[in-house]
């Protein structure tokens, strides 16, 4: 935890945001409507208001990259998953698991998981093209999903479910997005965006709103950095603390664990809640390292002018050669710098670390 001393009010909102990460889950039960335990799930394709809606809790693993017992490193994704069998104790009450199939060894691993915990498991293909065919075959695979979590549950009963939850949901990002256009330090404001994917909405909310009662401020002054790429050995808010220390600001991120989100309002007048889900998260910006990925970079771009973006750090997990191999791509094709958290980036102590961002920023 690299939370810099501050004020009081920047601690005491952080460890609150902690602690809604590490156990928010707990009280799960105390708000969802027929509630039938977590559900873990990964990547920004899974809509965690249908999990939701079917009486679930929904719980984005994260993990942390780390070194298997042979020596190689494990994705950060793999591993999030593996924790599941390292701890009884860790996602009490879990029932399901939903994640995309695009990894071979991660789909491996659940897998293994749901058997030996004996957990329900669904796997959804990431949508590749923004063509009508892909959207098609989305929706229907989020109406497996819908069917899958809502057994027993009438279609009614499941869309009033759906409107409550997004509403929820969407009240959380609205909040965030509007503290991120503040004096906010970056890293309370990531442990507040990975608390909004661990804890109820209804527990995140309230530290929401006293967020933005401390801070109604202009951003800090210094060049503004966006976060591209997944987890690895740092948690994003141990990232922006030592980007802050460098003397810059996260003003923007495309990271797999803060949504993507395009900035753009997809719903469509008329159509189900369900469509109207369906519909933004499949205009989420794409992962980076699926293929076909132009999108990605057109909507990179537009966000470097749109925050006023001066610099690009990438955290490239290792052990996924997928995120390896994008790194010169991402270098070739952005407009702005591009500083890279390699292994020996972690290796290095913190001071050395805070330095050759401080080099980097300086440069900008």
């Amino acid at each position: 935890m690299l939370i810099e001393p501050g004020t009081a009010s920047a601690n005491v909102i952080a460890s609150k945001g902690l602690d809604l990460i590490e156990r928010g889950h707990l009280e799960a039960s105390h708000f969802v409507d027929g509630y039938r335990g977590v559900a873990a799930y990964l990547c920004v394709w899974t809509p965690p208001e249908i999990l939701r809606a079917g009486g679930y809790h929904p719980v984005l693993l994260k993990g942390r990259q780390k070194t298997s017992a042979n020596g190689n490193k494990m994705c950060y994704r793999v591993h999030s998953v593996a924790e599941l069998i390292d701890s009884a104790h860790y996602l009490e009450d879990l029932k399901m698991i939903a994640l995309p199939d695009t990894c071979q060894s991660l789909l491996r691993t659940a897998k293994r998981v749901a058997e030996m915990r004996e957990l329900r498991i669904f796997c959804i293909e990431e949508p590749c093209t923004q063509n009508d065919e892909c959207l098609r075959k989305y929706v229907h695979q989020l109406g497996w999903l819908r069917d899958y979590v809502s057994d027993g549950m009438t279609a009614e009963e499941f869309d009033r479910r759906l409107v409550n939850t997004v509403a929820l949901y969407s009240r959380m990002r609205e909040m965030l997005m509007a503290l991120r256009g503040t004096d906010i330090p970056s890293d309370v404001f990531y442990v507040l965006t990975a608390a909004s994917t661990a804890a109820p909405p209804e527990l995140v909310l309230p530290l929401l709103d006293l967020a933005a009662s401390q801070y109604t401020g202009q951003p800090a002054k210094g060049p503004r950095i966006m976060l591209v790429g997944a987890p690895c050995w740092l948690d994003e808010w141990e990232v922006a603390s030592m980007i802050e220390q460098a003397g810059a600001s996260v003003g923007a991120d495309l990271l797999c664990t803060s949504g993507r989100l395009s900035g753009t309002v997809h719903s469509q007048p008329g159509s189900s809640p369900f469509y109207n889900v369906a519909i933004e998260y499949f205009n989420r910006v794409p992962c980076l390292p699926i293929e076909p990925n132009t999108r990605f970079y057109e909507e990179m771009e537009k966000l470097i002018a749109s925050a006023e973006i001066r610099g690009i750090v990438y955290m490239s997990p290792g052990g996924c050669s997928a995120y390896s191999a994008e790194k010169e791509r991402l270098v070739l094709q952005s407009s702005v710098p591009v500083f890279t958290l390699d292994p020996d980036f972690f290796n290095a102590t913190e001071e050395i670390r805070v330095a050759s961002l401080r080099s980097f920023v300086t440069g900008l």
